[in-house]
């Protein structure tokens, strides 16, 4: 199985240090997330520093950008690190995409299918001058003429999907080369819900198993002493659990209750009283907990159906010093 990490934002010379030791260990690629701004400018600075690093959007938000700037930024990275880019993308939550970006949410998955049948199109032919026009529920488009100025790296970059519920994970195995595992999913889950939607989809595109990636994005915290690592945590998975879009998920879980006592906390404002109502049996049955030996096992248990890993600390709320810990703890165990 394939270890990621998950990219920071550092000054270049930082930077170029944090990529000079990290392509000392076992890592084989780096994710850059979109949170509050575009994955691909750091993507784009990690190339030039890296001969070997994979490079992933992870992810990009999709429909905040037309297809053909998504097409054009990922041919871009793709070209400069040599054919190393993944490119992931998710639609995001309608809240913020409606309201933060200002853009078109529609129905995610049509939406979602439409634009990776563009970017595909675009990633394959914007060098050849001979794309047309398109006609679609969420995409009119005339790039007739339009053309890219250089030759791509190539004419098909990888293009990964996340999920979280069957729909989703079907469309990823439909059009996608891989399903990036989202950090609540449970072993349980991941083996009962999304691998038989995976599949579903993989038979409606023709394709095998072997032919399709899933990564897995645990949270992970190695801690000898159990109590606490699950008190770390709490707050991460209360912070995850206020989005009722969740609700189903919790619900087949047993912590319907909880969840909703969540939300009702987070909507008023109330950070402490979500923690609260964060029960330990919650976190445990989420969070990957454990010293070395434990967390390995448990891990390993999911190489068999992952494989890729990026594993993430349950950072809501830590304190720079355990944060730092925990994820030296990641680095020992799994990196060396």
């Amino acid at each position: 199985m394939e270890f990621w990490e998950q990219l920071p934002i550092l000054p270049a010379d930082e930077l170029k240090t944090w990529i000079g030791e990290l392509g000392k260990t076992r890592v084989q690629g780096v994710f850059a997330p979109q949170t509050f701004g575009t994955p691909f400018s750091l993507l784009s600075s990690v190339a030039t520093v890296s001969d070997r690093l994979k490079l992933g959007a992870g992810i990009a938000l999709a429909f905040v950008r037309s297809p053909l700037e998504t097409a054009c930024s990922a041919l871009e990275v793709d070209k400069l690190s040599e054919g190393r880019l993944l490119l992931g993308l998710g639609s995001g939550a309608r809240d913020h995409i409606e309201k933060r970006y200002g853009s078109h949410f529609g129905k995610p998955i049509g939406h979602m299918r439409e634009l990776v049948t563009l970017v595909k199109a675009i990633i394959r032919d914007a060098h050849t001058g001979e794309l047309g026009k398109f006609e679609g529920d969420y995409y009119q488009l005339d790039l007739t003429g339009f053309r890219i100025l250089f030759e791509p790296a190539r004419r098909e970059i990888p293009i990964y999907l996340p999920g979280i519920f069957e729909q989703s994970c079907a469309l990823a195995g439909e059009v996608a080369a891989g399903l990036l595992g989202h950090p609540l999913w449970t072993e349980h889950w991941t083996r009962q819900v999304v691998m038989p939607a995976v599949e579903k989809g993989l038979a409606k595109s023709g394709r095998e198993r072997g032919q399709f990636s899933v990564t897995i994005s645990p949270f992970v915290m190695i801690n000898d002493n159990h109590d606490q690592a699950i008190e770390d945590a709490r707050a991460t998975v209360a912070f995850y659990s206020q989005t009722p879009a969740y609700n189903r998920y919790f619900d087949e879980l047993g912590f319907d209750g909880n969840a909703r006592a969540i939300q009702a906390a987070s909507a008023k404002g109330d950070f402490q009283a979500m923690v609260a109502n964060c029960p330990d049996a919650m976190v445990d049955e989420i969070v990957v907990i454990g010293r070395d030996i434990e967390v390995k096992k448990k891990l390993d248990a999911r190489a068999t159906i992952a494989s890729c890993c990026n594993p993430k600390v349950a950072h809501v709320g830590l304190e720079p010093r355990k944060l730092d810990d925990y994820r030296r703890n990641i680095e020992r165990l799994f990196y060396h």
